[in-house]
């Protein structure tokens, strides 16, 4: 291991070849230089803080800190394959996670280590552009992912494409989620892991299947579990160099820190996401305990349950009128106002229930141009009404905007003095309809909003968070 003093000597050595190498005009040689100090750097500091390798002990609430997230100030000057190229470099090395995916001894056939770290690794590697997708989008992690598999299924290790079939068979079993209780009686996330290395089995052999399971659900369950708490502090502290990733789609909205949330969450769970390891919050709130994230989710679930009924209940009358011609005006009247209530009640739940609320909106676009033709034929007053349609219209625009519906909402998830922290986390669309909402409604609101967000912007620049696009957020904000 390296001491102090000869890690100096590395650095400075290094740091004057590339720049020798750089005058020289050999700008590729000079760029292998810089990614291998910054390897360098990562491993040492690594294995610095990570003297004891123990065996990481299944728990479901992210760790507050990782020797990994305090040592990656090199991580915010990368490229994708740069980022890609050192984390492959730490599982050469063994370094965590990439140790920790071993259960007790006896648990793995002696014949299946090989086959069992590797599915661990790939499940790593997994959870590791999980993260990066969570925080910087889909098109980043994607040219990551590309690095990994290149450098992976290129190799000698790997000559059958491996890594790529393992990262299809992992989401696979994802997608078709957890195992029955009566087959495995554990709690989700275990069963849900058992699902995974189900399929990462279908691999192998058939006759391997059955005597491997349990043994690769065990290290799928550890490697989600170290991967998860390492990673996590990691990706926290990556950025890249904006040359690096031209023309690419960044995400612009806060989506937590770990891989515990769901896909399309509720209001109530959305808003524990918005907290997680968010300085923009007290501390007291930023790290939500599994037991948390449960109940949240119990809530949304009964949210979901009555925006679902509502919307299918309103559904079912418009259709019940059957055919235009045999609805009265008055009836068709009474299911376009009331649409605004069903409207709200979805945005208020958020999540997959808005999804019910854009179904009404636009069975209830058709609803109003017939309510209008109506009108039309039947009244000189047309005119009249279509303006006063218009009105309404942009007032249940207002109520039915989910985050406009959920910051109302008095049994709601956002506190009153939570909007403008929220509201940061949201992409710059939600943003920019939310000042266009408040300009006419709100004004001295939007003015507490944009002074909220610059405080709130250097609070999170002095904890090293990275709000997404916020000179954009801001900037939006100070319009108003």
């Amino acid at each position: 291991m390296t001491n102090e003093r000869q890690t100096m000597a590395i650095w400075i050595f290094g740091a004057a070849t590339a720049l020798a190498v750089l005058l020289a005009g050999y700008y590729i040689p000079a760029l292998a230089v810089i990614g291998g100090l910054f390897v360098f750097g990562l491993r040492t500091k690594n294995r610095s803080a990570n003297v004891e390798h123990s065996e990481p002990t299944p728990q479901k609430t992210p760790v507050k800190s990782s020797s990994t997230e305090s040592s990656n100030t090199g991580l915010r000057h990368m490229t994708p394959h740069m980022f890609a190229v050192a984390m492959l470099d730490l599982r050469r090395a063994h370094d965590p996670p990439f140790d920790r995916w071993r259960p007790d001894p006896g648990v793995i056939p002696e014949d299946a280590d090989g086959v069992c770290e590797l599915n661990a690794h790939a499940l790593q590697l997994r959870v590791l552009l999980d993260l990066v997708t969570r925080k910087f989008g889909e098109q980043i992690s994607k040219m990551i992912e590309t690095s990994f598999l290149t450098l992976l299924d290129g190799s000698f290790e790997s000559s059958h494409g491996f890594f790529g079939k393992a990262f299809e068979k992992i989401i696979a079993g994802r997608n078709l989620g957890p195992v029955s209780y009566e087959d495995v009686p554990l709690d989700e996330e275990l069963r849900l892991d058992v699902r995974v290395a189900d399929q990462l089995l279908t691999i192998l052999e058939e006759k391997e299947r059955t005597r491997l399971r349990i043994p690769l659900a065990n290290c799928i369950t550890l490697a989600r579990i170290s991967g998860d708490q390492l990673f996590s502090g990691l990706v926290a502290s990556l950025n890249f160099t904006p040359e690096s990733i031209v023309d690419v789609k960044r995400r612009d909205f806060y989506a937590g820190r770990t891989n515990r949330w769901s896909q399309h969450p509720g209001s109530f769970e959305r808003h524990l996401q918005r907290r997680e390891a968010n300085p923009m919050f007290p501390e007291e709130v930023r790290n939500p305990t599994s037991e948390e994230i449960k109940a949240v989710r119990e809530k949304d679930e009964a949210d979901l349950k009555t925006a679902k009924e509502a919307a299918l209940e309103w559904v079912g009358g418009v259709r019940s009128l059957g055919d235009k011609t045999t609805g009265t005006l008055a009836e068709l009247a009474s299911y376009h106002k009331s649409s605004a209530d069903v409207m709200k009640t979805c945005a208020q739940a958020g999540g997959k229930a808005e999804t019910f609320g854009d179904q009404v909106k636009s069975i209830d676009e058709t609803l109003a141009a017939e309510i209008i033709k109506a009108i039309e034929t039947t009244s000189e007053d047309a005119a009249a009404f279509r303006q006063a349609d218009a009105d309404w219209l942009a007032m249940r625009a207002i109520s039915t905007h989910p985050f406009f519906a959920q910051c109302g909402r008095k049994d709601g998830p956002i506190g009153s003095d939570e909007v403008t922290a929220a509201l940061l986390c949201e992409s710059t669309q939600t943003v920019q309809e939310m000042v266009h909402l408040a300009k006419a409604l709100l004004p001295e609101e939007l003015k507490t909003w944009g002074q909220e967000a610059v405080v709130l912007a250097e609070r999170a620049k002095d904890s090293k968070f990275d709000i997404p696009a916020i000179e954009e957020k801001l900037a939006i904000l100070g319009s108003g």
